[in-house]
């Protein structure tokens, strides 16, 4: 995992890297750089270089952090971005290149520790894997790649923008397999993932990708309670 650090104040990136510290020695694979101005870490973009979690301040001398996270949403639209701000005035901006997190100035290291915490298992759910086996092939699909998945004639089909693929599983093995990545049974036939959910209508759910997919009235109420849940989970 690659996380950046950008702002101009060498104090508040220390304070970051300080906090960070104990997750970088018990884990290896997890490492930070720091930038001292957004236009850097555009170019560490523009290069190839591509970070999982960015600490971005939005005040900052020339390019700031909101037009910064306008560019980098160009090359990344996944990346965890937690803005750096004294002001509450910048929400609104936030909320359009879907910041995960304020933190305010002065940065308290319990408010970070939680926040912290809530980013990695976000990044988890991000690069979580379904297996899934089709006579003698074993298939594996990047579970937020999923946008739905149909049982039937006893076989499932998982969905994704690449097409339509065929396994052999019960769709309540699926169902347990991905209790905790988002998703929620709408019907005895269709586990949606609520990443892909464009509106809840009176039978049925437009998706973003324009198809509409069946929805019970008996899971109604279950399906609106956790597509709630789920949205308050993804607000500021």
């Amino acid at each position: 995992m690659k996380i950046a650090i950008c702002d101009d104040e060498i104090s508040y990136r220390e304070t970051i890297l300080k906090y960070l510290s104990p997750y970088i020695e018990k884990d290896s694979s997890l490492e930070a750089k720091q930038f001292s101005n957004a236009e850097d870490l555009i170019c560490a973009y523009k290069e190839n270089e591509r970070f999982d979690i960015i600490f971005l301040d939005i005040q900052m001398k020339s390019l700031d952090g909101i037009a910064a996270a306008k560019k980098i949403r160009k090359f990344d639209p996944d990346a965890i971005l937690f803005f750096i701000t004294s002001h509450v005035k910048f929400f609104s901006d936030a909320f359009r290149v879907n910041a995960f997190q304020f933190l305010a100035k002065p940065i308290k290291q319990d408010d970070f520790i939680k926040d912290f915490q809530r980013a990695l298992e976000k990044y988890k759910m991000q690069h979580s894997a379904y297996i899934v086996k089709y006579k003698e092939t074993t298939y594996t699909f990047e579970t937020k790649n999923i946008i739905y998945i149909e049982s039937l004639n006893r076989h499932l089909f998982i969905i994704n923008n690449e097409g339509k693929f065929e396994c052999s599983e019960k769709l309540s093995d699926a169902e347990k397999k991905l209790a905790n990545y988002n998703f929620v049974k709408c019907h005895q036939s269709f586990l949606i993932n609520m990443d892909y959910i464009k509106r809840i209508r009176e039978d049925s759910i437009l998706l973003k990708n324009g198809e509409d997919v069946l929805m019970s009235r008996r899971q109604k109420p279950e399906v609106k309670s956790k597509f709630t849940h789920y949205l308050s989970g993804h607000a500021l």
